[in-house]
């Protein structure tokens, strides 16, 4: 166990309120990015060709083996938190066969990203119906899969966020490039998005994330992750300015499935003989 720290890591922050100058996420260039982006995958989706996204890196891919696994008679209920203007969908789509039967897709995002999908209409014009935006997950009444690709660390009240996806009751929980650390608490930092953009985002301790999520009523059931170190694994060349514990820095991917109710209240009863 490292030595624990009453006072912040220089470098790091308690709280996205103390970063300073913070510019958000969003900008119009990364917008219009992503719109390029969408309407060409989109095409080479309808094309019948191998759209570019999934030929990127594998873990691009994990939703849609996910998803594959969770299909059957009944439409597959898919929530995309922070899914912006529909990337996954697009290598998800590509990946499953006779997709717009058997998937219905909802895509939560900021609002200003909504509102900027919803304008541009990428799918439906293109004859691409299973897909939705949608402002507030209040919109959605169930999902069995939430998917949150690269997401969860940029919210600023992410234990708020878990508590109102796990209302939805999914049957699996889905976090991707998450960023983790074994030893220190989950401390904030700042992130360059582009040359106009900074963003706070979180770093979290692995234990505090998989405990929040038993919390809610999850279970651990797989985990993978990328150790951003040294060649020799001395550490994490990104942060030479933190001290050593905090070098076992990790990109992870997470899968929790939800434990039965039944099961819940059966372990707070042998808890509490």
């Amino acid at each position: 166990m490292s030595e624990q720290r009453t006072e912040p890591v220089a470098g790091t922050y308690g709280s996205f309120a103390e970063v300073p100058g913070p510019t958000g996420y969003n900008t119009e260039e990364n917008l219009r990015s992503l719109l390029i982006y969408c309407e060409r995958r989109a095409d080479e989706l309808l094309a019948g060709d191998f759209p570019h996204s999934l030929q990127r890196n594998l873990q691009n891919n994990i939703l849609v083996g996910v998803a594959a696994s969770m299909l059957g008679r009944q439409r597959l209920r898919i929530l995309d938190y922070g899914g912006g203007l529909g990337q996954s969908f697009i290598t998800l789509a590509a990946g499953i066969p006779d997709y717009q039967r058997r998937i219905d897709y909802a895509i939560c995002d900021l609002p200003d990203t909504i509102a900027y999908a919803k304008a541009n209409d990428i799918y439906s014009r293109r004859g691409i119906h299973c897909i939705r935006f949608v402002n507030d997950l209040s919109e959605i009444a169930r999902c069995d899969l939430a998917y949150l690709g690269s997401v969860l660390q940029y919210h600023p009240d992410w234990r708020g966020l878990l508590a109102a996806i796990a209302k939805l009751r999914p049957s699996t929980v889905v976090l991707n490039q998450v960023p983790i650390v074994m030893q220190p608490p989950t401390f904030v930092m700042s992130q360059k998005i582009s040359s106009r953009s900074r963003q706070p985002y979180w770093v979290f301790n692995i234990r505090e994330l998989v405990e929040a999520f038993s919390e809610s009523g999850f279970r651990l059931a797989a985990r993978a992750s990328e150790f951003f170190g040294d060649k020799d694994g001395s550490g994490d060349r990104s942060f030479p300015h933190l001290p050593a514990d905090y070098h076992d820095f990790r990109r992870a991917v997470l899968f929790f499935k939800r434990v039965p109710i039944w099961h819940r209240i059966l372990g707070r009863k042998q808890s509490q003989r």
